[in-house]
């Protein structure tokens, strides 16, 4: 079972660009999969791996046109319990797909 957690669009800058303009916009979409912890979960990462794909396209490809384009990036996130964006918590189990849009698909990296 997955479930929808939350969607952040995150600019992200160049760390040598004085001028700090914005080089690329991602959007994170965050997911609970209790499946994958890794204490009980019977989900590996390479099992995972086509529903990350199916989110990127009927989640975030949506979500990119309903705000009018403009994203770079697409992260696929998968965690077994609730944390916040960017915080360590070596107990919590999580799985990351990144993907470039590219002419309205998801291309994986």
């Amino acid at each position: 079972m997955i479930l929808p957690y939350e969607a952040l669009w995150e600019d992200h800058k160049d760390a040598g660009n004085t001028a700090g303009q914005t080089q690329e916009t991602w959007l994170v979409l965050r997911f609970l999969a209790p499946g994958i912890a890794r204490a009980k979960g019977k989900i590996k990462v390479v099992d995972a791996a086509p529903d990350m794909d199916a989110l990127c396209k009927d989640v975030g490809l949506p979500l990119v046109r309903l705000t009018g384009g403009g994203v770079d990036q697409v992260l696929v996130v998968l965690m077994d319990q609730p944390v916040p964006r960017g915080t360590r918590r070596p107990d919590v189990t999580k799985f990351m797909s990144a993907y470039r849009v590219v002419k309205g698909t998801c291309e994986w990296e």
